[in-house]
C-alpha cells in the first residue's frame, strides 16, 4: 500500500504538468553479466521511457556528444552526486540510474529517478526474475519502465517453472546454460529454470555437447547430452600461395584457406604445388587457440638425363612419365629413384639415383 502512496503523489507532483520533463539514463552498472548485456538493457529502457510518453527522453548520442564535448567520462558515474552533474551538463530535469545484476538463475534490476536540482532520490523501482535474458529485456525491463513513469507494473509473480535433471556421457562435464555457466559438473539437478526452450552446452577436455532442452513447468525434466570431440577450424598459409592444402588425405583448396569442422587432436598435412618440394608435417589442433599453419615451400630440383645414344625412354619407377632423352625438365622430390632407360630393343643398365 505505501508503494501505491508513494507513486499517487509523484504522479501529482511530477507529471501532472502540461509540459513533459526532460530526463537522461545513465547506462546501469553491470554485476555479473557483461558490459554489452548491461548497454542493451539500458538501451531497451530508454525506448520503453520513450513509448510509455511521461517523459522526454534524451538520446544516448546526444548524451555522450554533450558529455563528450565537456571532457566528461561517463563511465564509473554511479553515485548521485555524479547523475546530477551530468543532469546539470547534459540540460535535463531529472536522471536515471541503476544496477542490473545476477545471483544464480535470478536477475536483479534496480533502478532510481533522481531530482538533478535537489539531487533527491524520486523514484525507486526493483524487480527480480528467475528467467532468460530475453525476458528480462522484453518483460522486466518494460515493468521498470512503468514503474519509473509511476504506473503500475504487469504482475509476474507466478513464474512457471521447471528442474532439470542433466547427465551426459561421459560424465563429469561443466554445464552452461543459455550461454551461462552453471555450479557443478553433470549429473546435476538444477532448479527454477523458466518453461520454455534453453540452450544447454557440456564441456569436459576435448569433448563437447549441445542441444536446446524444453523444460516444462513444475516437473522434474530428464535429459541426456553425449559428448563428442571439439571441432576447430585450421588457417594454412604458404608462400608462395596457390598450394593444394591437404589434412588426412582429403584435398580442401587452394592456400590461404580456412579447414573448418577439423577435429581436435593430431592430423597429417600435406601442402603442394607443381615445381616446388611437397611439404608435410603433423599439426595438432586446440580448442582454445586460433590454429594456423604457415609453409614455406622450396623450389623442386630438376633431373636431366642424358644417354648416347639419344632418344631412350625415361623410366622412373613409381612415376608414370612419358619422357625420352635428352631431358633436363623432369621435377623430382629429394629422394632415391630407380631410373631405367630403353631404346628399341637395348635395355640400358638401371641406376639408382640418390637425388637432392
Amino acid at each position: 500500500m505505501s508503494r501505491i502512496f508513494i507513486f499517487t503523489i509523484l504522479l501529482t507532483n511530477i507529471f501532472a504538468q502540461d509540459i513533459k520533463p526532460n530526463i537522461a539514463v545513465l547506462d546501469f552498472d553491470a554485476n555479473n553479466i557483461t558490459k554489452s548485456e548491461a548497454a542493451i538493457l539500458t538501451d531497451r529502457l530508454r525506448t520503453e521511457l520513450f513509448e510509455i510518453g511521461a517523459f522526454n527522453v534524451i538520446e544516448r548520442s546526444v548524451m555522450e556528444e554533450v558529455l563528450k564535448e565537456q571532457g566528461f567520462q561517463q563511465s564509473g558515474c554511479t553515485t548521485a552526486e555524479c547523475a546530477v552533474e551530468v543532469g546539470k551538463l547534459v540540460g535535463v530535469e531529472f536522471m536515471v540510474g541503476g544496477a542490473i545484476g545476477k545471483l544464480g538463475s535470478i536477475f536483479t534490476v534496480t533502478a532510481r529517478i533522481i531530482n538533478v536540482e535537489t539531487g533527491e532520490l524520486t523514484i525507486q523501482a526493483k524487480e527480480d526474475c528467475p528467467c532468460p535474458i530475453e525476458t528480462l529485456l522484453t518483460e522486466t525491463i518494460r515493468n521498470i519502465a512503468l514503474e519509473l513513469s509511476g504506473l503500475k507494473a504487469i504482475s509476474r509473480s507466478n513464474y512457471s517453472s521447471g528442474s532439470l535433471y542433466l547427465t551426459s556421457t561421459p560424465s563429469g562435464a561443466s554445464i552452461s546454460i543459455d550461454n551461462r555457466p552453471i555450479d557443478g559438473t553433470t549429473p546435476l539437478t538444477i532448479e527454477n529454470l523458466s518453461s520454455g526452450e534453453h540452450f544447454v552446452s557440456v564441456e569436459k577436455g576435448n569433448y563437447t555437447g549441445k542441444k536446446v532442452l524444453n523444460i516444462e513447468p513444475e516437473i522434474i525434466n530428464r535429459h541426456t547430452i553425449r559428448l563428442e570431440l571439439f571441432t576447430v577450424n585450421l588457417n594454412v598459409f604458404s608462400t608462395p600461395e596457390g598450394a593444394t592444402a591437404i589434412v588426412d588425405g582429403k584435398r580442401y583448396g587452394l592456400t590461404p584457406v580456412s579447414i573448418i569442422d577439423l577435429p581436435v587432436g593430431s592430423h597429417k598435412l600435406e601442402v603442394e604445388k607443381p615445381g616446388f618440394v611437397k611439404h608435410t608435417r603433423t599439426v595438432f589442433l586446440d580448442k582454445d587457440i586460433v590454429n594456423k599453419a604457415e609453409v614455406t615451400l622450396e623450389i623442386a630440383p630438376k633431373l636431366s638425363i642424358i644417354s648416347e645414344p639419344s632418344g631412350a625412354k625415361i623410366n622412373i619407377v613409381g612415376f608414370p612419365l612419358n619422357y625420352t632423352t635428352p631431358q633436363n625438365r623432369i621435377v623430382l622430390n629429394p629422394g632415391e629413384y630407380q631410373v631405367i632407360l630403353t631404346k628399341q630393343i637395348m635395355n640400358l643398365t638401371p641406376k639408382v639415383l640418390l637425388f637432392r
